[in-house]
């Protein structure tokens, strides 16, 4: 059974216990009726605060209604969401003035962090957006969503608010293909393309314990700030299967839940742009599993007459690195930079003998000097000279599953005594 004939169907939760791999996961990580209330989940708050973050560039056409569906969990007399932001990445059209019209504080990406230069791209978004936030837990959402559910983000805080040791909830959903893209009849399904065809595929090659997330490239998930302040952030669209994979080698697959939203439509891509975004996501995952990427860009050829003209499109490889290494009051008792559940977490700077002449340091003085690089980094260039953090894997089997305990007093020991809140 795929993660398309999943949510396709009715997922049952005997549907859910066939499924391979990872049944025992999917069947105490998975919500596919989530039936929280908003009371519910405003008393399981319990002191601490949300913050939704909407990443936009040139999304006019759908802004205001992504807005007006998430408004009243902060005006009404709820009270789940505590802040609403929208990060704009430097729409030329109207999004900035729609987005203020329906209410939502628009932030750009110069305001959000004005000390460091920017660099294009999704991942930048929402690397800078956890510096024009400060909720305990931070919601992202797609800005280019067509009728959104208004039990998105409730669903979405929902495991982090009641089920202690989570710290990033993932979402799924059947994603809808329109006509003009499919080049036929409409379907219910068939969206998600890069999602089947790239990274679904390689996570089963490279990290198979992650196989049971079934939308790993979802833009629509939510996570501890403790969690995201500690994680670097990959460039463009390889930042959602970044943040997957460090999250399982920095804590393992008890931290991560999914919840579905049933139904995602949003603006479908034409196959150009989508082999674009397939080359950032193919590069980003290798890093993740200690793979060089060549670093060369995606060409592409386009028919025009009887002949062709070609288009090369760069690809990044230079991470942002942790929120709480660029402003260490965010640091949020994350624990020491060092600190990995395995083997440790360092930081690559440059000069040394590492690959790319990289030295990785984890602890000690010489990684408060490691630090620094990496925050000088971060204000520089974006060439072979900027910092990065490279993550040194292990691997965990998808069905293993901590009792409530164990698993508890092992989070606080990867995040920082005191740091791992439900």
């Amino acid at each position: 059974m795929t993660a398309s004939e999943l949510v396709a169907g009715d997922l049952t939760q005997d549907a859910v216990r066939a499924a391979k791999p990872g049944d025992i996961w999917l069947s105490d990580r998975s919500w596919n009726r989530p039936r929280w209330t908003i009371g519910e989940l405003v008393a399981a708050k319990a002191g601490r605060t949300i913050s939704v973050v909407l990443p936009a560039l040139n999304e006019e056409e759908t802004i205001e209604s992504v807005i007006e569906s998430i408004s009243p969990l902060v005006h009404g007399s709820s009270g789940l969401v505590d802040e609403l932001i929208v990060l704009d990445s430097g729409s030329t059209d109207d999004t900035e003035i729609r987005a203020i019209a329906a209410g939502a504080r628009v932030v750009s990406r110069e305001q959000a962090l004005p000390e460091v230069p920017t660099r294009p791209g999704k991942g930048e978004a929402l690397w800078r957006s956890l510096a024009a936030t400060s909720g305990d837990i931070v919601v992202f959402v797609d800005s280019d969503l067509v009728n959104p559910h208004p039990m998105f983000v409730p669903w979405l805080v929902g495991p982090l608010l009641t089920r202690e040791g989570i710290h990033l909830v993932k979402s799924f959903y059947r994603r809808p293909l329109t006509v003009s893209d499919a080049g036929g009849a409409a379907g219910s399904t068939g969206g998600g393309r890069v999602t089947e065809l790239v990274a679904r595929p390689l996570l089963a090659a490279l990290r198979p314990e992650l196989g049971c997330v079934l939308q790993p490239l979802g833009g629509e998930y939510a996570a501890s700030r403790e969690l995201l302040t500690s994680l670097p952030f990959a460039p463009g669209y390889g930042v959602e299967i970044g943040l997957l994979v460090d999250t399982f080698d920095r804590l393992g697959l008890d931290a991560i839940a999914q919840v579905n939203l049933g139904v995602r439509a949003h603006r479908n891509r034409p196959l150009a742009e989508l082999g674009v975004m397939s080359r950032q996501v193919i590069a980003t995952l290798l890093s993740r599993c200690g793979i060089p990427d060549s670093g060369v860009g995606l060409t592409q050829f386009f028919a025009v007459g009887d002949g062709y003209t070609e288009h090369t499109w760069p690809v990044s490889l230079a991470d942002r690195p942790p929120m709480n290494v660029v402003r260490p009051a965010d640091r949020r008792d994350v624990g020491p930079l060092g600190q990995d559940r395995r083997r440790g977490i360092g930081i690559a700077v440059p000069g040394g003998a590492g690959p790319g002449g990289r030295r990785v340091v984890r602890c000690g003085k010489p990684a408060v000097r490691a630090r620094r690089a990496v925050a000088a980094a971060a204000a520089g260039d974006d060439g072979d000279g900027a910092a990065r953090v490279r993550h040194h894997r292990g691997r965990r089997r998808c069905g293993q599953v901590h009792s409530g305990a164990a698993r508890l007093q092992d989070q606080r020991g990867r995040l920082g005594a005191g740091s791992a809140r439900p």
